[in-house]
């Protein structure tokens, strides 16, 4: 198995970003955030948005997607995300 790294990470953010967005759920001035975690210094991976009504702190219910976990390691985060951007893919495809 290849290693996932932090550009796959991104990318699927960036991604998910867009499908949010083309479904008229994430406001223009909002932007989604990966917080890259460390398993060594137990933190997770975890997305966050940023820059609502002018907040510049990390909502705790990002993208009403719980608290944004998504796992301890690369693979685990690489994973929730791939599931996430699958799953607003299906809201697409059914929309379309």
């Amino acid at each position: 198995m290849e290693r996932t790294t932090e550009r796959q990470l991104e990318q699927l953010v960036k991604m998910i970003t867009e499908e949010f967005r083309w479904a008229n759920l994430l406001p223009a001035e909002t932007k989604v955030v990966l917080d890259k975690g460390s398993k060594t210094y137990g933190r997770a991976y975890r997305l966050y948005t940023t820059g609502y009504e002018g907040n510049s702190g990390y909502s705790e219910k990002p993208l009403h997607l719980g608290d944004g976990y998504l796992g301890m390691t690369k693979s685990e985060a690489y994973l929730s995300l791939r599931a996430i951007l699958r799953t607003l893919e299906a809201v697409r495809g059914a929309k379309q």
